[in-house]
């Protein structure tokens, strides 16, 4: 749903995750995102903001910045792995096993 987002205003997230702006700036810190400048305004892209949205839910299970960091690495570990064990199938879905 976000990634269809092409920029999020910067000064619209503390009221989106109901936090102040200096925990936005940590969380914005800890994912190492930098919003880009249009003007006098910064946004985040759709994938930025949908990785600001997953930290919000991880906070909101109890979770924090630093581990975080480490569960989204483990969960990437996890896709890539079982990538690589999906048969690979050309464009029409044929099985080239």
């Amino acid at each position: 749903m976000n990634a269809q987002i092409d920029r999020f205003p910067v000064s619209d997230l503390p009221a989106r995750y109901d936090i102040k702006r200096t925990a936005l700036y940590e969380r914005l810190k800890a994912l190492d995102i930098k919003p880009i400048k249009l003007g006098n305004k910064s946004y985040v892209d759709g994938d930025q903001l949908q990785q600001l949205d997953d930290l919000h839910a991880h906070i909101g299970r109890g979770g924090g910045l630093t581990d975080f960091k480490e569960e989204s690495e483990l969960l990437s570990d996890e896709h890539s792995e079982q990538s690589e064990q999906l048969a690979p199938i050309n464009q029409s879905g044929v099985l080239l096993a």
